[in-house]
C-alpha cells in the first residue's frame, strides 16, 4: 500500500513537540514592540479595560470558547423539540488553541428546524466576544471551525457573523460536491477538504469593513447544528503570520 495514496501524505508521522520546545522564544514579529499596519493609522489611544482582548500586531486572536456573552434560547422550537436542556458546550482540549465551542448535542438536534427562528441576530443562539482595536482600517476575520460535514440531509452547516449589531452575514461552511472518482471518500473534490482535515481547520475569510480604534463586538450566530467554532483571528493589513493562529491577545 502507497504511503501517499493520490500524492497526499497522510500517513507520514508529524514532528510532535518536545520539552525543549517550551524554551523556544516566538517568532521575531510576536516579540516585543509592535507591528506597523500598512495603509493604515495605528491610534495612540490605549486599549479600554472593559474588553479581555486587545489588537497586538495588527492583530485580535481569541479562542472560540473564550466568549463573552451567550444566548441559548431558541424560543419555541427549544421546547416543541422537548430539549429544553439544548445550549452552547464548550469542548475543552479540542481544537487547535485549547479549545471549542459547539451548539447543542448534533444527534439531538437533527431533526429539529431552528431555521424558522433565524430572522436576526437576536432571533437565534449566539456567541459575543467583546474586543478593543487601536487601527483604523479594513479588518478580515479569520474564523477557524473543525472540518466537518451536515448532521443529516435536512441541514447545512449555516452559522452568520455581525459587527457591532450590524445586518448579519450569511454563510454556510457545507462544502459543495463535485464530480469525483468513484469511491473515492475523501470529500467533496473541489473543497479543500483534505488540506482542512490535515491541518484540523477549516478557515472563513470574511471581510469585516473599517473598523475605527474603540471597542467592538461580534456576534457568531447560530443557523444549523453541528457547526464547531475553533478560533477567531481579526486582523489588519500589515498583520504577522502566525501558524495555525496566533497567541491569544489579551
Amino acid at each position: 500500500m502507497s504511503d501517499a495514496p493520490r500524492e497526499r501524505h497522510v500517513f507520514e508521522m508529524p514532528r510532535t513537540a518536545t520539552a525543549a520546545d517550551a524554551n523556544t522564544p516566538l517568532p521575531a514579529s510576536w516579540g516585543a514592540g509592535d507591528a506597523a499596519c500598512q495603509g493604515t493609522a495605528n491610534s495612540t489611544a490605549k486599549p479600554a479595560s472593559t474588553a479581555s482582548f486587545a489588537e497586538q500586531h495588527c492583530t485580535v486572536s481569541i479562542n472560540a470558547a473564550h466568549f463573552a456573552r451567550k444566548s441559548d434560547d431558541i424560543g419555541a422550537i427549544v421546547q416543541a423539540s422537548g430539549h429544553a436542556f439544548v445550549h452552547w458546550n464548550v469542548l475543552g482540549d479540542f481544537g487547535i488553541s485549547g479549545g471549542s465551542v459547539v451548539y447543542g448535542s448534533p444527534g439531538l438536534l437533527a431533526n429539529s428546524d431552528i431555521r424558522a427562528a433565524t430572522s436576526g441576530p437576536q432571533a437565534a443562539p449566539w456567541l459575543d466576544y467583546d474586543f478593543t482595536t487601536t487601527t483604523n482600517g479594513p479588518a478580515t476575520l479569520a474564523l477557524h471551525m473543525l472540518p466537518t460535514f451536515p448532521v443529516d440531509s435536512d441541514h447545512k452547516l449555516r452559522y452568520a457573523v455581525s459587527l457591532d449589531g450590524a445586518k448579519p452575514i450569511e454563510l454556510d461552511a457545507s462544502e459543495t460536491p463535485a464530480k469525483k472518482s468513484p469511491s473515492s471518500g475523501d470529500g467533496p473534490a473541489n473543497s479543500g477538504w483534505a488540506e482542512n482535515v490535515l491541518r484540523n481547520s477549516a478557515i472563513a475569510t470574511i471581510p469585516l469593513g473599517t473598523l475605527t480604534p474603540g471597542k467592538h463586538t461580534l456576534r457568531l450566530i447560530s443557523r444549523d447544528p453541528g457547526v464547531v467554532y475553533e478560533h477567531l483571528v481579526i486582523t489588519f493589513p500589515g498583520a504577522p503570520p502566525a501558524y495555525p493562529v496566533p497567541p491569544e491577545t489579551r
